[in-house]
């Protein structure tokens, strides 16, 4: 892969997941790297291979970032998955908040839903195989 490949796919893996001031310091960090390791005698297929998958990278910029704005550098935060999908996040001092997508889960309009979820497929189950 070419550094003009290789910065490329990491603009499209950064677009809409990070400010556009924080995206242009990335890419410009990239295109760096990319000068100095070719002064150094690599070439730009052995830099981006060290440098390994561009989205792979995208997400842990997205994450440091997220990390850094939240201020959350301890072991007191726990996050996981995607903001868009099923994630999640714990605090010591809060617990768990469970969400799909902006639908927390674990508050009690949720545990409703999820009961009547439970209920209508237990209810499937006994008119499908009785």
């Amino acid at each position: 892969m070419t550094k003009e490949q290789f910065i490329g796919e990491l603009k499209t893996a950064l677009a809409h997941k990070l400010p556009a001031s924080e995206i242009t310091e990335q890419i410009e960090y990239y295109e760096n790297h990319f000068m100095e390791e070719t002064k150094k005698g690599l070439s730009e297929e052995e830099v981006a291979e060290k440098l390994g998958e561009p989205q792979a990278v995208a997400k842990t910029l997205v994450t440091a970032y997220a990390l850094k704005e939240t201020g959350n550098r301890d072991d007191d935060t726990y996050y996981f998955g995607e903001e868009k999908g099923f994630h999640g996040t714990y605090r010591k001092e809060g617990g768990w908040d469970l969400r799909l997508g902006s639908f927390k889960l674990n508050s009690w309009y949720g545990n409703t839903i999820l009961c009547f979820v439970v209920i209508i497929l237990i209810m499937l189950y006994e008119a499908l195989f009785k």
